[in-house]
């Protein structure tokens, strides 16, 4: 039987930082902007914080056998996010957890601050699928909740990949392409990618 898709709770949020962890081990982006030394415990923690802040201040669905999550967060929480992350050190612990690549975190800064959306988005901050349950349709399913939410109040989703294949399902999912950059000293290219707001 295929997994219940499902909002997450705090007791879903080991399992789904694992699962994300594994799904981008090695992966270019996350290989380009976290240290290499322990990469998948380095990745692990950055998940459990984003996760986090994803559960308290936005939304964040799973497969309901963790085998798949998706986390968003939402422009108009901004602050609150940036006041949790201060608040507790994890803005800090974030770039130490990036190594000897925060200059990499610096120059993707750099290049896709510009591209920014304006006004009230939601973002998908975080999505995976385990390696071994991937092209199963899963990831599709798992986005489709928040996409009908966000039809039904009329609001944008944005992203940004790295991830050629992931730009084609998002395609299918109603999202265009609205700029890309080329990260530099070896760094992956980068698709920006927003959906409006479909007919219901």
């Amino acid at each position: 039987m295929e997994p219940r898709i499902r909002p997450a709770t705090a007791a879903d949020l080991p399992q789904a930082r694992d699962t994300l962890a594994a799904a981008y081990a090695g992966a270019a982006w996350t290989s380009w902007v976290v240290d290499p030394r322990d990469h998948e415990e380095r990745l692990r923690e950055l998940y459990a914080i984003y996760l986090r802040v994803a559960l308290e201040l936005g939304a964040v669905h799973v497969a309901d056998d963790g085998c798949a999550v998706a986390a968003w967060t939402f422009s108009g929480a901004e602050r609150a996010q940036a006041e949790l992350l201060s608040r507790e050190g994890l803005d800090a612990r974030v770039a130490e957890l990036s190594g000897d690549r925060i200059d990499h975190l610096a120059d993707a800064a750099r290049l896709l601050t510009p591209h920014a959306l304006t006004g009230d988005f939601w973002t998908l901050a975080a999505f995976g699928v385990h390696p071994s349950r991937q092209r199963q349709g899963i990831g599709t399913r798992l986005l489709q909740p928040m996409l009908d939410r966000l039809d039904a109040e009329g609001h944008t989703a944005d992203l940004e990949t790295s991830t050629p294949e992931n730009v084609r399902l998002y395609e299918r999912l109603g999202f265009t392409i609205r700029a890309e950059e080329q990260m530099p000293a070896g760094g992956p290219h980068v698709w920006l990618m927003t959906r409006r707001p479909q007919p219901r």
